[in-house]
């Protein structure tokens, strides 16, 4: 028994251990941190001391043009406009009757010594609406037939009291008659004429003749009709002239002056420019649009082919107003101009070198802008690549 409690206690002896689970502490989960935060430290320095220098900023090529600024320049502005007939006359009867017929286009005009004209002159083909007619030409023709009736008799009344004044004014003259029954012939003889030169008028209105030079817009009254005096027998329009009319804005008006010089540019016959004149401002603005009516006549160019005058009423044109004559205006590229929060900058070659300038605008005509102050004749004005450059950057310049 004792043998076996002692190998027992040898096998015991010479049996391995058995594995353990190793733990590794807190502090040495910290002290092997801190080993490797400082390898990694050693290994970042180095690399930092070691990293290239930044390389000088790339040269910028640039446009540059010289400031020259205009001796005088025109400052004008451009606005829309309307064409309007510069006359439109309707033409009415003086005397009434039934309208017999409308003149021709050859019939003789009214002249000194021509007392009456009626249809039975016509020469030509009949005026109809579109016509040219001339001043003083004749138009319409109303029935005469009573009228002449009354003409007559007036005629002869006067004639006898003319004759019987001459006779009495004899009679006075030799002591036979009184200066009552002369002065009471006198009297008839006047009355007399005024009724005949009362009668001659209204037989010379039955013609009614031209009062203008123009188109016939309209003939309104139809062959046999019968008008009444004031009645409008015929619509002429003058189209040698017309005028546009335009509405400039208050912060422009106060430029314009009648007789001003104005430039019409004609859109319908491709940019057809005709030169007119100011010939009316109105004293009160729109009270909506806060502008100014203003017009201005032009001459109606003639078509070539045709001979025929142009412009219609109702057509759409551009008319160019001048502001002022302005001295010493300097003119840049918008596109010169660098708009920041503080105000416009541009830039300017000095030296191989770009400068930046504030400056001041002024007037915005098309692509190119007013500089008020901040640049001076002679200047380098920077105006292509100009938005990539930086104060004292160095520049290749290229001269417009």
């Amino acid at each position: 028994m004792a043998d076996n409690k002692t190998q027992d206690k040898t096998n015991e002896a010479k049996a391995p251990e058995k594995p353990r689970s190793q733990k590794i502490s807190t502090p040495a989960m910290i002290a092997i941190g801190a080993i490797v935060a400082v390898f990694i430290i050693w290994q970042v320095i180095p690399q930092r001391e070691d990293a290239p220098v930044p390389t000088v900023a790339p040269l910028i090529h640039v446009t540059v043009m010289e400031i020259d600024p205009i001796a005088i320049f025109n400052d004008s502005f451009k606005v829309g406009g309307v064409v309007e007939a510069n006359l439109v006359v309707e033409v009415s009867a003086e005397v009434d009757g039934l309208l017999e017929a409308y003149a021709g286009t050859e019939d003789p005009t009214s002249q000194p010594g021509v007392r009456h004209i009626t249809a039975k002159n016509r020469s030509g083909k009949t005026l109809i609406e579109g016509d040219l007619i001339e001043a003083g030409q004749p138009l319409v023709y109303l029935n005469d037939d009573m009228i002449q009736s009354e003409y007559e008799g007036a005629s002869a009344q006067f004639d006898y009291e003319t004759k019987h004044y001459q006779r009495l004014q004899d009679a006075f003259e030799s002591g036979v008659a009184t200066s009552h029954e002369l002065d009471g012939a006198k009297t008839k003889l006047a009355v007399s004429e005024a009724a005949f030169e009362g009668a001659t008028q209204k037989l010379e209105r039955t013609t009614v003749f031209a009062p203008i030079t123009g188109i016939i817009n309209k003939l309104p009254i139809n062959v046999g009709e019968y008008v009444k005096l004031g009645t409008c027998v015929a619509q002429l329009v003058d189209i040698e002239t017309v005028d546009v009319i335009t509405n400039v804005s208050e912060r422009d008006i106060h430029y314009i002056n009648i007789g001003d010089e104005a430039t019409v540019s004609i859109d319908s016959l491709g940019g057809v420019e005709v030169t007119g004149e100011v010939t009316f401002i109105s004293e009160l603005a729109d009270f909506a649009t806060r502008t100014t009516r203003v017009e201005i006549s032009i001459a109606n160019p003639v078509q070539e082919e045709t001979g025929r005058r142009q412009l219609r009423s109702g057509q759409i044109v551009t008319a160019t107003l001048k502001r002022r004559d302005m001295k010493d205006v300097i003119m840049v590229p918008l596109m010169a101009v660098i708009p920041l929060e503080d105000g416009n900058t541009v830039y300017v070659a000095l030296d191989d070198r770009a400068q930046p300038r504030k400056v001041e605008l002024g007037m915005l005509k098309g692509s190119k802008i007013q500089i008020v102050s901040g640049l001076v004749a002679g200047d380098q004005l920077i105006v292509e690549g100009n938005r990539q450059l930086g104060p004292g950057q160095q520049i290749k310049i290229i001269y417009q």
